[in-house]
Formats: C-alpha cells, structure tokens, sequence
C-alpha cells in the first residue's frame, strides 16, 4: 500500500505539474507584485529592489529577465513589454544585484548559524554609507533621509507557512547587519530585540537570541575591510515584513500600506513566499493528493531542489519556454521529450557559441600580432594601419607611429 502511495506521489509530482504549478504561482505573484508596487509609487525608484533567494525563489520571478525588463532603462524592449511586466516604471541601482543566497539549513531548528561563506553582502552593501570609501556608491541607493524597500522571493514545498530561510536565516542575519552597522544616537532608539517573526516559540527564540553576540563576532572576523563596521554603517535599521502569495489583495494592501510607512526610517526587508496554500502541502505529506487544477496537479514548492527532477531545465531556459512547456495538450511523456530537447538544443547551442567566440579571441590575438609586427617593419605609406584594424575588427596596435601604414601585400594576407 505504502509504495503504490509512493508511486502516486510521484506520477503527482511529475515534471510536468511541477512546471505547471510554477507559472501558476509566478504570474499570480507577479500580480501581487505589481500592487505592492503601485503602492510604493513615492518611494524613489532607486530605493525598491526585487531579489530572488537561490535557488528556488529564482523560479518565481517570471525568470530574472522579468525583472531586468522591467528596471533597465536602456534595454530597448520599449513600452509595450514595460505593460506586460507591470504598470511601474521604476529603475534599479547599477550593478544592483538580481539574486541572493540565504539557506533554509542555517535555520533549522537546533542548527541555528550564521554562514560566514555566505555574508550576503551584496544585500546590505548599496545601503551602506561611508564618507571615506566613495568607490562604495557604485551601486548605492540614491541617498536621502528616508529607508529603502528590498523585496525577497522564496517558496517552500513543506507544509509550513514560509521557509525557514525567511522565518530564521534572513531575521538572523538582519539582525547581525544591525548590530555591525546600525549606529544609535538615541540610546532609546535601539534596534528591535528580535526580528524573528511572532509565530515561533519563545524558547526558540530565546534560543537564537543566546548565539547572536557569536554570530556578530563571526561576521566582524571574516568581514571585507572595505565594508568593517568602523569604516561603513547604516543610517537607517533593517527591518521585515512577511507577506504570502495566497494572501488576499486586502492583506497585501494593508501590507503594502505598512511598509510604505516603515520605509520613511527603515530598510525593509519584504520576504515574500510564492508558494500556495500550506494545507495542500500538508496534505500532501500525509499521502492524500493534493488537489487538481484544470487537469494538472498543483505541486507546492515545485521548484525546490529542481537539480533532482529538472532533467537539466534551469529557470531561465524554462521562462524563456514557458508557453511550450506548460501546454495543456501535452502528455506528461511529451513534456518530458520537450525538455530534453530544449535542453539539448540550449547545451548545443552554448557550445557553439562558446567555440565561435574562442575562434573570433584567437584570431583577434592572431592578427593583432600581424599588424604589430608589420608596423614595426614598414615604411611603405599605402594603407592606413588604423583603417586595416577597422577592417579586420582587432585592437588597434600599440605603439602605433603617427603615419605608419601597412603595405598591401600584408593587407592583403591579414584579410585571408
């Protein structure tokens, strides 16, 4: 009885629904998204910032490219794709960063830690201030009197609420990036006992608060000079909201509502699950299918752990076919055969381009040669050296004499 369950289980939680259920998710959290994004329309647009947590948030997020669509501004996709994407036309800090990588692991119960292999300092870094580092600012936020609005997306197959991620790592981690670089002036104005969320048990809490000191320790220790705490710091305190996808649209107004207003004195961070209803995932567990949606079957945190069921998919290949992959006429066998084609063909096609690339950068350092040494040796003024490399697409030579041109034969011969 218990393999037939097994095998059940796992014709449900087929490539195909797992595929399936992700669109389902990531468009109805584009939705979301984009109100709390109307929302924070006063917020300066440099100030809001949509991060994926790798690696499963990243399969949330309408690929990456959604987000690179909607905030370059150089990227000539034009009005009608900044629709699609959302009705906000906001802009991102350069150099900002798309993904971040807080572990589920690092919160588990009895295994409370702060990584020191993965400070996530590209988060907090365009926060940060400093009157002697200018280089710092790079990929800073816009300075003002007010906060900022770091939105995170994650999901979780398990029958819980939200991730460990965002209930324990990222609390734990906002709360040692106070510690380090929040400096008070109000001594009344400390930072908040805890950010962990209300929903865990005292003892755990208390629990994690007992390891804080080491684990700001830890992070003084293995810090970049650069980014030490007495060189750099917060003006404002990193605090956190959590908001879900299955919330209502009331919920996310409210939500959103609340942020704005924490954004006046705050760095917000807005950890937001994609995934859907806890029950199905619990139920799930229990070995009773979850429901059916339109003839697929919804999988909760689909995209968790894809290196052991993505036949080699990675979330960009499978944004980018989407429409292909989530047809509702296809078998579960013809999606299984459509990704591996699509994989194929991706892996194919890299290669090529890896090995056109390689053969343009050698022959560029080939003929770069030529023309070096053939500027060297001439004196015969018929073909300017410059107009050659314009021709044959290499850098120009270095040094290259004011009149110094190349013979014709040697034209000739680079252009074989």
């Amino acid at each position: 009885m218990n393999a037939e369950i097994r095998a059940v289980q796992r014709r449900e939680r087929h490539i195909a629904h797992r595929l399936k259920s992700i669109a389902f998710d990531a468009r109805r959290l584009e939705g979301k998204l984009g109100m709390l994004e109307d929302a924070l329309e006063d917020l300066d647009s440099s100030k809001l910032r949509f991060l994926a947590n790798e690696r499963c948030g990243s399969w949330y997020l309408p690929s990456k490219s959604y987000f690179r669509r909607r905030h370059q501004l150089d990227d000539g996709a034009g009005e009608d794709s900044a629709h699609k994407a959302g009705t906000a036309n906001t802009s991102m800090p350069p150099n900002s960063p798309t993904t971040c990588y807080f572990k589920s692991s690092d919160g588990h119960y009895g295994q409370w830690a702060f990584s020191t292999s993965r400070l996530n300092l590209a988060v907090v870094k365009p926060l940060l201030r400093s009157e002697t580092s200018p280089e710092l600012h790079e990929a800073s936020i816009e300075p003002s009197s007010t906060g900022s609005v770091t939105v995170i997306v994650d999901a979780t197959q398990h029958g819980k609420a939200y991730p460990d991620s965002f209930s324990k790592t990222i609390p734990m981690w906002a709360r040692v990036m106070n510690e380090a670089y929040f400096r008070n002036i109000d001594a009344d104005a400390a930072s908040p006992p805890s950010l962990l969320p209300p929903w865990l048990h005292p003892s755990e809490t208390n629990s994690i608060a007992q390891r804080l000191p080491s684990f700001v320790s830890a992070f003084c220790a293995v810090c970049p000079p650069s980014l030490a705490p007495d060189v750099v710091h917060l003006e404002h305190p990193l605090t956190i909201v959590w908001l879900h996808g299955e919330d209502d649209d009331a919920s996310w107004r409210k939500a959103a509502d609340s942020v704005q207003l924490l954004s006046h004195n705050h760095h917000v961070l807005v950890l937001v699950c994609a995934s859907g209803d806890a029950t199905w995932g619990a139920a799930a567990k229990e070995g009773d299918l979850p429901p059916a949606r339109h003839g697929w079957t919804y999988v909760r945190g689909a995209a968790d752990d894809h290196q052991s069921w993505g036949m080699g998919l990675t979330c960009e290949i499978f944004w980018e076919h989407v429409d292909a992959l989530t047809d509702p006429a296809l078998s579960l066998d013809d999606v299984e055969e459509s990704v591996e084609q699509i994989v194929k063909e991706t892996i194919s096609g890299q290669q090529a381009s890896d090995a056109f690339t390689h053969s343009v950068d050698d022959t560029r350092k080939v003929l770069t040669n030529v023309l070096q040494r053939a500027v060297l040796i001439s004196n015969d003024i018929s073909v300017p050296a410059v107009q050659l490399c314009a021709v044959v697409g290499v850098e120009r030579p270095s040094p290259l004499p004011h009149h110094s041109s190349i013979p014709p034969r040697l034209l000739t011969i680079a252009m074989l």
